[in-house]
């Protein structure tokens, strides 16, 4: 008996020793959501650990990290050639070069050489985007020029795109770019970045017009005529705004854009935070209640059913106002909607949609009131207007410059 008993104990040892496939091990990783959950799998087994990496290394955001945090990684990635291959998306933020220390820049090319299937890339300045120093940043250019990878996503805030020109030729797969410089870089050959559709640029004037160009995000200027070069291949255009514009408000702006890019698919108007925060205290809330800052404080808002109506083809609105606390659509239901509530804000929603048949999905955020995103959707037009409760916290989420594809719409985008 006793014999008997040691036998199926050895047995039954075996069998919870025996190693789990790695296709379950890559199911059981997937469904752990966070990353500590994700580190403690890494010490459970080999087997374990490889589909943990493969998970933990795919996005790396070190934007917001201290640089001892981007050392260590770029150290492990130099260390082991094997992780820089799981690296999907990367987000770095570095300093000029005058603090940039030569063995940090060393490690991080030879980090970013070891990220061969690297598709997504973000280089940001630690003066928020400023690119007054890139060209002595551009010292360290030589980290990307020496990368092999083929990115379908990149973000340069930080080196002067004139001194990437090795890497330019490497970009082959390159469809959505955004810089801090003007492009006038980019070769009008369109043998360079020959799959480019998508630009985010400050400065588009000098963009040559041979390039189809789909999706474009800029500065709010009086003069769309340099975007009028696109207007066969563009579906989507964001207009931003950082400083308020007495001269242009935003109806003169919706005005141009239905009447300078009729077949837009996709609007968006997105008036940037600036370093002030407005803090409305219940005062000046009543204060706005009872009219007494109607004509002095901030700007209205005016578009007209004529207007919205020159857009044949617009399936999408996104609005982000800083300023803009009283807006009226004329024809629609002539009503002035003072937003200062998320139920102000619907109605205005509903009033543009009502006017505007195509538009399936309107999303306006009002920053003044700190007030979360009001979207409204219907499946076909003409059909029922509903409220989507969200929660939204960020209009950016609507945007349909960056990744169209992962923003739900009620039916499929064309």
């Amino acid at each position: 008996m006793g014999k008997k008993t040691t036998v199926r104990a050895r047995r039954s040892k075996a069998t919870l020793s025996a190693p789990i496939p790695p296709e379950i091990c890559a199911i059981i990783c997937e469904m752990v959501a966070d990353r500590r959950g994700l580190l403690i799998l890494c010490r459970m087994s080999s087997t374990f650990r490889a589909q943990a990496q493969r998970l933990l290394y795919h996005s790396i955001d070190l934007s917001e990290k201290p640089m001892r945090k981007l050392n260590s990684w770029a150290a492990a990635v130099s260390k082991h050639a094997y992780l820089g291959e799981f690296v999907h998306s990367l987000v770095l933020r570095l300093p000029d070069m005058v603090s940039f220390e030569a063995s940090t820049a060393n490690k991080l090319g030879r980090a970013l050489s070891k990220c061969v299937n690297l598709k997504e890339l973000r280089i940001l300045s630690e003066g928020r985007g400023s690119v007054v120093g890139s060209r002595h940043n551009s010292f360290n250019a030589w980290m990307l020029n020496k990368c092999s990878f083929r990115l379908w996503r990149f973000e340069n805030q930080y080196f002067d795109d004139t001194v990437l020109k090795e890497f330019w030729r490497k970009q082959t797969e390159l469809r959505v770019l955004s810089t801090g410089n003007d492009v006038y870089s980019l070769d009008p050959d369109l043998e360079i970045l020959p799959q480019l559709i998508a630009v985010n640029s400050d400065f588009m004037f000098n963009l040559p017009g041979e390039r189809p160009l789909q999706r474009i995000e800029t500065m709010a200027h009086n003069d769309l005529t340099h975007l009028q070069k696109f207007e066969a291949t563009l579906t989507t255009l964001n207009l931003t705004r950082a400083h308020p514009d007495k001269t242009f408000p935003i109806g003169a702006v919706i005005k141009l854009v239905a009447e300078s890019l009729p077949n837009l698919v996709h609007f968006g108007y997105i008036e940037e935070d600036r370093c002030w925060d407005v803090r409305v205290s219940s005062i000046f809330l009543a204060l706005l209640a009872t009219h007494v800052l109607q004509r002095s404080y901030h700007p209205h808002g005016v578009t007209s059913k004529a207007v919205l109506q020159k857009f044949t083809k617009l399936q999408t609105l996104l609005l982000q106002l800083q300023d803009t606390w009283r807006f009226v659509v004329e024809g629609a239901s002539d009503a002035e909607h003072y937003l200062t509530t998320p139920t102000d804000v619907c109605d205005l929603g509903r009033d543009i949609m009502a006017v505007c048949p195509t538009l399936r999905r309107t999303a306006i955020h009002i920053k003044l009131f700190g007030m979360g995103v009001s979207v409204l959707t219907r499946s076909q037009p003409g059909e029922t207007i509903h409220e989507d409760p969200g929660p939204w916290h960020r209009c950016e989420t609507f945007s349909m410059f960056w990744d169209p594809a992962t923003v739900p719409l009620p039916v499929h985008d064309v």
